[in-house]
């Protein structure tokens, strides 16, 4: 129930719908959480008594045992995956969570040793590029070894693609698709607030211009000493 765990691990600051593709680009690149079919919104709350029914399809009517790894850099992360684990336990799904270092943890899923279900985090600065190395079979950063043939060739049509008009219906279509398939689990997305003195000028809350590009910020950031000084710092 990502609502219930946005409530209460992010205290409700965010929103239950922020992956693959970043709420924040407009309706031509991702769909809004509104405009999904019922059957994908659905995927981001809880029904035990539908759960069981796909568990019991699948072969586990019983349910299984299983192990999640996760970085041990953030308390939040544990606070989510015990959130989660309850929500399995539920259903009759054990999980034990393996708290690890990021550093180890990183190094054994680009390496694909990773056996059951392991915890990770990708920004989505690129909607194409999330959707191709968190997708496509060959990518370290795939890590649930996703690999079915309807999004491989749906992805190689978005970026052969001879123009935005053909190219941004494939990528609305490629997230739909992602959703559906649902390798991943993905969670809420959480604001992040950013403050700065009134001396600081041409900085508008920015984090960075591109993958980790910070460089034209704080190369375009100054401070007015006068109104510095002023203010009695």
């Amino acid at each position: 129930d990502n609502k219930a765990i946005l409530d209460s691990v992010g205290g409700g600051d965010g929103v239950v719908y922020n992956w693959p593709t970043w709420v924040g680009y407009p309706p031509s690149v991702a769909t809004p959480f509104e405009d999904l079919p019922k059957s994908t919104q659905e995927l981001f709350g809880f029904n035990p008594e539908k759960a069981k029914k796909l568990l019991a399809e699948a072969g586990y009517p019983d349910g299984f045992t299983t192990k999640l790894d996760v970085s041990s850099s953030s308390p939040d992360y544990l606070d989510i995956a015990s959130l989660v684990v309850g929500y399995w336990k539920d259903i009759g799904v054990k999980c034990d969570i393996n708290p690890m270092e990021y550093s180890s943890l990183h190094s054994m899923m680009r390496a694909g040793d990773h056996k059951q279900l392991l915890q990770v985090g990708k920004g989505t600065t690129n909607p194409i590029r999330v959707l191709r190395i968190m997708g496509m079979p060959g990518f370290w950063w795939n890590s649930a070894k996703f690999n079915d043939p309807e999004y491989n060739d749906l992805f190689e049509q978005a970026l052969t693609a001879s123009s935005t008009e053909e190219r941004l219906p494939l990528i609305r279509g490629l997230q739909q698709r992602m959703l559906d398939q649902a390798p991943y689990f993905g969670l809420y997305g959480a604001y992040f607030y950013r403050y700065a003195w009134p001396w600081v000028k041409n900085y508008y809350g920015e984090s960075d211009t591109g993958y980790f590009c910070f460089a034209p910020i704080w190369g375009s950031v100054f401070i007015d000493q006068d109104q510095r000084k002023k203010m009695g710092h």
